[in-house]
């Protein structure tokens, strides 16, 4: 069974293939190959055969690398691409095969008569499905052949995009070396073109630190940002979004700047929602402003000359 481990190496078969896989895994060139082979999954680039191990520890070690790069829509896309992957391979694989898998996510499948599998609700719900519109009948959920590897699809794609079990602090410096190396190549996510701004995050200077900012003001940047979008009232989630454009459009720097710090800022203004909206900060810390032509500023000084 190693080649469906291999094929699929977040199911329990891919953990056993890979429980003899230690710290000599970890050479440079190793992480450099499948930093290569996530960057092939991702954009949809063909790649060269490799042995059934080989593939088990590209899988690991990607997820360890986006864990370094700590760039969550880059994360979403490998998920994404992985569960994609696995899917258009149980179209073409042995009906056993989707049984084996989907045991992993859903243990009490069983198949049926009428329908062609049946489903507990509590497994349903564990996997975090929605009730609304579920094929319920005496605490039995029921689906078909296609239907089963569209619930699979989510599974896995949660599944390979949790990185929570990923410690940085345990990880080789060469991890994050190759990960900064890595990190310019990502595919980018798309930016917000059409997002709805109101008054602050209209402003020219929110809109030139949207753009990015440099070394040693991206976090002063993040936090104008945060509290452009507290004033706006736009919604955390949405705030999150910029977060992560933000993160992308910044300069790396000797040191990556990743989404994550982006998040943790807007967590922090949204928890302390009264920060006032300083233009002195912004012009103190290097920001880029356009005052003259600021409404902000010119409504300010309005009231002070008043």
């Amino acid at each position: 069974m190693d080649d469906f481990a291999a094929d699929y190496p977040f199911s329990s078969k891919g953990k056993e293939l890979l429980k003899n896989i230690g710290k000599e895994a970890l050479t440079p060139q190793r992480v450099e190959t499948a930093g290569q082979r996530m960057l092939d999954s991702m954009t949809g680039s063909r790649t060269t055969s490799t042995g059934a191990r080989e593939r088990a520890v590209d899988y690991v070690l990607a997820r360890i690398l986006l864990a370094a790069i700590g760039r969550p829509s880059a994360t979403r896309k490998y998920a994404a691409a992985i569960a994609k992957q696995a899917v258009e391979k149980l179209v073409e694989s042995p009906e056993a095969y989707l049984e084996t898998l989907a045991k992993d996510f859903l243990p009490s499948i069983r198949p049926t008569e009428a329908s062609n599998y049946s489903v507990s609700l509590a497994d349903y719900l564990t996997s975090g499905n929605p009730l609304l519109y579920a094929p319920l009948e005496k605490g039995q959920l029921f689906f078909t052949r296609a239907e089963l590897a569209e619930l699979l699809y989510n599974a896995i794609k949660n599944r390979v995009g949790d990185l929570s079990s990923v410690s940085l602090k345990t990880l080789p410096p060469m991890v994050f070396e190759a990960a900064k190396q890595l990190e310019p190549r990502l595919p980018k996510e798309k930016l917000l073109s059409g997002f709805k701004s109101g008054k602050y995050l209209e402003l020219p200077c929110i809109k030139a630190v949207r753009a990015g900012a440099a070394e040693g003001r991206r976090y002063y940047g993040s936090m104008a940002l945060a509290i452009a979008c507290v004033k706006d009232g736009v919604p955390k989630e949405d705030a999150l979004k910029l977060a992560f454009e933000y993160a992308e459009n910044s300069a790396k720097g000797s040191s990556p700047y990743t989404a994550r710090e982006a998040m943790q800022t807007i967590d922090w203004v949204y928890r302390n929602p009264s920060i006032g909206f300083s233009c002195t900060k912004i012009r103190e810390q290097g920001l880029p402003t356009e005052c003259g032509n600021c409404p902000l500023a010119n409504e300010r000084k309005r009231e002070r000359n008043a």
